[in-house]
């Protein structure tokens, strides 16, 4: 319930509903390198990051090299996709 209180659009909402959301939620774990999703597919979840880092490749990052400086994204516990 706190990592929702950072997370502008469910600011608004009372506890019952909030409380609601969470019994809904499912905790899934992921290791450094698994792929949570790729660009192009259609998403079905809504990820938030409850502990951890994700980062997010483009397509054209596939190849092997990571993207270096201000093409490099990294989400944070809090953050969502």
């Amino acid at each position: 319930k706190d990592v929702f209180s950072q997370i502008s659009f469910f600011a608004e909402l009372d506890d019952l509903v909030l409380g609601e959301i969470c019994l809904a939620l499912r905790t899934r774990i992921y290791l450094p390198s698994d792929i949570i999703i790729y660009q192009g597919d259609i998403g079905k979840e809504f990820f938030i990051i409850a502990k951890g880092v994700v980062e997010v490749l483009q397509e054209n990052d596939r190849a092997g090299e990571k993207p270096k400086g201000s093409n490099r994204i990294l989400l944070h516990s809090g953050q969502f996709f």
